[in-house]
């Protein structure tokens, strides 16, 4: 976990986990977040422990530990790739994520994560453009 990890960024209905004999728990962001909960609070959400797999290491509920890289803003994707590609490219973009998510991309109100990036990618690479994507800017944080 990252040595300035702020507990305030979890989201509120981000479920911990409790389970400290789990194989994958000293990597595992939802029981790394426990070890960090500040002792005024009173509640939070857990996962519930019959569910969890502790033997095996293949948990449902496992989140990697790590600072992933999301891209905020997609205004200077286009820039430069022909005009022909840019529109189907955008076309596919608001019928993948709508138009309201798509346009919270756009303003820099919402990050894309990681799988998204790939998304995005992908539709470059099927018009044969193999250039880096020109998100606006990247941001570590990890991904809830």
């Amino acid at each position: 976990m990252d040595p300035k990890f702020d507990y305030q960024l979890i989201p509120y209905k981000f479920a911990h986990c409790l389970n400290k004999e789990c194989k994958q728990a000293h990597e595992c962001l939802r029981y790394q977040a426990t070890l960090h909960i500040p002792a005024e609070m009173t509640s939070f959400i857990i996962v519930n422990p019959s569910h969890t797999s502790p033997n095996n290491g293949n948990c449902r509920f496992f989140k990697m530990d790590k600072l992933q890289p999301f891209a905020r803003g997609i205004k200077h994707l286009f820039d430069n790739i022909p005009h022909k590609d840019a529109v189907i490219i955008k076309q596919q973009m608001l019928e993948h994520f709508g138009k309201t998510l798509f346009y919270r991309f756009w303003r820099k109100e919402y990050l894309v994560s990681p799988a998204q990036q790939e998304y995005i990618q992908k539709l470059f690479l099927e018009r044969n453009i193999t250039e880096p994507l020109a998100f606006d800017e990247y941001i570590k944080q990890y991904e809830w």
